[in-house]
C-alpha cells in the first residue's frame, strides 16, 4: 500500500488492481475471518495513500483508486475515515472536471456511497458545490452515468440545505425535464428526488409552476413498483398544497391513483392513499 505512490503509473496501476482484488475479497468476508487484512485496509495510512492517488494525472490509475475506495465506502467506519483523510473534496472535484466516462462513473458511485448514510459528508459535498456539478451531468448521453447521477441527487436532496439550493441553482427545472426520460430506472430515481424536494414548501410551489404534476400523473401508469412508490410519494408531498391538489384533479390524476391502490406493494398503497386523502 505504501509503495504504490512511489512508482510509475504502469506499476501503480498493476498494484492498484491487486489491491482492489484483495479489498473485494476482504470486505466480502465476515470481519473475524481476516482481522489482520481488515486492519491493514481500514486504517488512515491506507486511506491517505488512496486519497493521494486521486491526484494522479493518469486516468487508469485514478479509476482503479476510485474502485478501491468504492469497495470500502459502503461501510460507515470507512466513510468517516475517507472524510477524515480529506478524500471527499478530491472526489467531488473529479465529478466536476473529469472527461473520462470510466473515471466519472466510479467517482459518482463512490460519492453516493459516502453520502448514503452520513449527513456530515452530504454537507461537505453540498458546500463544495457538488450538487451543482452533479446536476450538470443530467444531460449526459451515458445511461450508466445518468443512473448514478440520479442516485446521487436523491441522496443529496435528503438534506434541507440541498432542497433549498435546488431552486436557486436551476435544479428543479432539470428534475422536471428528466422526469420524462423513457427509462424506468431513471424515472424512479428522479421521482425520488422530486419526493425529497417537495417536502419543502418553496420547492413545492416552484415544482408545480414548472409543470411537475402532469408527468407524475403519467407515470402512475408504470408497472415498476419502485417507480410507483416514488411517484406516489412525490404526489403525496406535492398535494400538501391546494394548487397542486387542484392540478391533480384537472389533469385526471384521481382514477389512476385509485387504480394504484390495487398494488401488492404496501408503500405504493400507503403513498397513494395519502395523496387521495390530501385531494
Amino acid at each position: 500500500i505504501l509503495h504504490i505512490p512511489t512508482v510509475t503509473p504502469p506499476s501503480a496501476l498493476d498494484e492498484m488492481r491487486l489491491l482492489s482484488l484483495i479489498a473485494k475479497r476482504t470486505m466480502s468476508q465476515p470481519p473475524n475471518d481476516s482481522p489482520n487484512m481488515d486492519e491493514a485496509l481500514i486504517c488512515e495510512d491506507t486511506v491517505r495513500c488512496l486519497v493521494k492517488m486521486l491526484g494522479s494525472v493518469n486516468d487508469d490509475v485514478k479509476a482503479e483508486t476510485l474502485d478501491c475506495l468504492t469497495i470500502l465506502s459502503p461501510e460507515p467506519v470507512c466513510q468517516q475515515l475517507i472524510a477524515r483523510c480529506g478524500g471527499v473534496l478530491p472526489i467531488v472535484h473529479i465529478v466536476a472536471t473529469s472527461t473520462s466516462e470510466r473515471v466519472l462513473e466510479k467517482a459518482l458511485i463512490c460519492t453516493w456511497h459516502l453520502i448514503s448514510t452520513d449527513e456530515s459528508i452530504r454537507s461537505v459535498v453540498h458546500d463544495a458545490d457538488g450538487l451543482r456539478s452533479v446536476l450538470d451531468l443530467l444531460y449526459t448521453d451515458s445511461l450508466q452515468i445518468l443512473s448514478n447521477v440520479c442516485v446521487t441527487i436523491g441522496y443529496l436532496t435528503r438534506d434541507e440545505e440541498a432542497k433549498r439550493s435546488m431552486a436557486s441553482i436551476g435544479g428543479l427545472e432539470k428534475l422536471v425535464a428528466t422526469l420524462r426520460h423513457p427509462n424506468a430506472q431513471i424515472q424512479s430515481k428522479i421521482a425520488a428526488a422530486v419526493w425529497n424536494c417537495a417536502a419543502e414548501e418553496h420547492s413545492r410551489v416552484t415544482l408545480r409552476r414548472l409543470g411537475v404534476i402532469p408527468p407524475l400523473i403519467a407515470l402512475l401508469e408504470a408497472t415498476d413498483p419502485e417507480v410507483l412508490e416514488n411517484v406516489t410519494g412525490a404526489l403525496w408531498n406535492m398535494t400538501i398544497d391546494g394548487d397542486s391538489r387542484s392540478e391533480v384533479l384537472v389533469f385526471g390524476g384521481i382514477p389512476p391513483l385509485i387504480q394504484v391502490l390495487k398494488s401488492q406493494n404496501s408503500k405504493v398503497v400507503e403513498n397513494a392513499t395519502g395523496t387521495l386523502w390530501n385531494c
